[in-house]
């Protein structure tokens, strides 16, 4: 009895074995996609930001958007906005730790894929730069996973370490452009 318990848990450990292997040699980023479909998950707008529910995404905005819900504040810039814009994606890019979707100068919009350094799963990154009545600039920054339900934190330590990358950039007090 203990030895067909013993064979039987030894098979059960290698087909785990077998399939972690497989899971990697085909690669979690097509196995994600073809469990979740497109990692992408869209263009939003500052207006129409909805927060997923959960503890895998994270908001960043300017202190006059703090309105929103679960939101964590950051400073605005005294720099204008395009020049904000092309800093931290100029800044972002030299990390080499994003798959951008979409970056709209013009609109000062920008979009990038991140994965979770083994298991591949995907987040989508939006950065916005408006514009402040003070001819400044504000950012907000939305960070949100596919699949999960918890991200352990890392959106929102990812997009604070996207606003660190701008800790020499000079600050001001923000007031919105409306």
């Amino acid at each position: 009895m203990i030895t067909g318990f013993i064979r039987m848990l030894a098979w059960l450990m290698g087909a785990i074995l077998v399939a972690i292997i497989a899971f990697f040699l085909v690669g979690p980023e097509r196995i994600w996609r073809t469990v979740a479909g497109d990692p992408d998950m869209g263009r939003l707008e500052t207006s129409n930001i909805v927060r997923t529910g959960k503890p895998n995404d994270a908001l960043l905005v300017p202190p006059f958007a703090a309105d929103l819900p679960d939101t964590q504040t950051i400073g605005a810039y005294a720099v204008p906005p395009d020049e904000l814009f092309s800093t931290l994606i100029g800044r972002i890019e030299a990390t080499g730790a994003v798959r951008w979707v979409e970056r709209d100068t013009e609109g000062l919009y920008a979009r990038a894929l991140t994965f979770s350094p083994v298991m591949k799963f995907p987040d989508t990154n939006h950065i916005w730069v408006v514009a402040t009545e003070d001819g400044g600039s504000a950012l907000f920054l939305y960070a949100a996973a596919q699949l999960g339900q918890s991200d352990l934190g890392m959106n929102r330590k990812r997009l604070e370490s996207w606003v660190a990358l701008l800790a020499d950039q000079p600050t001001s007090t923000g007031q919105t452009d409306n």
